[in-house]
């Protein structure tokens, strides 16, 4: 059998501003089984909380990226490119750096607003599959990781 295992890991950004916050949280994704091209989508849902007191909640970006290739077990030689794991239909590595991230890509871009407030929380999602993977691969669980990075301005 062929599967993918994709671990979801969390980064966040900074605030400038004293006392407030960035969290965020995700959805974890079950093992895509490699029986088609490209995979059956998942869900992956991102909850977004800024925190602090605000007069203007500021510009939160909210981004998605893979620095290797997806792996098997020792000893197995065949890989699944990072390129070939899709978000909303399209490659996660993207050629431009969003975030700050060089190949991310971007899953949301909320702009500036003004808000009397504590907090402000934006619930995100972007499908998730693998499409265009090798067609040798050998018999594995390959295993990747996709990060996740919030950045507020």
């Amino acid at each position: 059998m062929k599967s993918v295992l994709i671990v979801v890991v969390i980064l966040l950004g900074s605030l400038a501003s004293f006392g407030q916050t960035l969290s965020l949280s995700a959805s974890t994704l079950t093992t895509f089984q490699l029986t088609s091209d490209p995979t059956s989508a998942q869900t992956l849902s991102v909850t977004t909380v800024v925190g602090g007191f605000f007069f203007v909640i500021p510009q939160v970006n909210l981004c998605a990226y893979m620095t290797q290739n997806m792996n098997g077990a020792a000893g197995n030689t065949t890989s699944i490119p990072d390129s070939s794991v899709q978000l909303n239909n399209t490659s996660i590595v993207t050629g431009t750096s969003n975030c700050s991230v060089t190949n991310a890509y971007q899953i949301a871009n909320h702009a500036s607003a003004l808000c009397f407030c504590t907090t402000k929380t934006y619930n995100d999602s972007a499908t998730v599959r693998i499409a265009s993977y090798p067609a040798n691969l050998e018999a594995d669980t390959y295993t990747g990781t996709i990060t996740l990075v919030a950045v507020a301005q």
